[in-house]
């Protein structure tokens, strides 16, 4: 059941926000570069624009802008934000159980949907409103 994790005061629900955030950057920004890497690459007023829409993941955002997408891109990129923003409480939130369960959730849900998500563009809000319907109809411990 929706708990506490998805309350937007609960650092658990700021560090999911954030996964779900450098998901939707990589998901949206991806190409491929001239040595067959693959990059996030958000165009300068794409990226100013979506700074200001979201002040709180700015310093992510400048993070993973311009990053070649690799295993451990996304998982660095996460610890030094989840570092920035909860300070010493950062890994014990990142290692909380219920934080893991919902990211699982979350990556769960991606996997499912790729194909809906890539019919159209959604922009960040509308990948967390189909999350968290996603959470409310689907509650934890379910089996669907």
């Amino acid at each position: 059941m929706q708990d506490t994790v998805t309350s937007p005061e609960n650092p658990l629900y700021q560090m999911l926000e954030a996964v779900i955030f450098e998901q939707w950057l990589r998901f949206s920004w991806i190409v491929e570069d001239a040595d067959g890497d693959f990059c996030i690459q958000i165009p300068e007023a794409t990226a100013r624009e979506i700074g200001e829409d979201y002040p709180q993941f700015k310093s992510l955002l400048e993070r993973l802008n311009g990053t070649i997408v690799d295993a451990s891109m996304a998982c660095s990129a996460i610890l030094a934000y989840a570092q920035e923003e909860l300070g010493e409480n950062a890994l014990a939130v990142l290692d909380d159980p219920a934080f893991q369960q919902e990211v699982a959730r979350f990556h769960f849900w991606l996997h499912e949907h790729v194909e809906t998500l890539e019919e159209q563009p959604y922009n960040f809000d509308q990948w967390k409103t189909l999350f968290v319907e996603s959470l409310v109809a689907t509650p934890t411990g379910d089996s669907a």
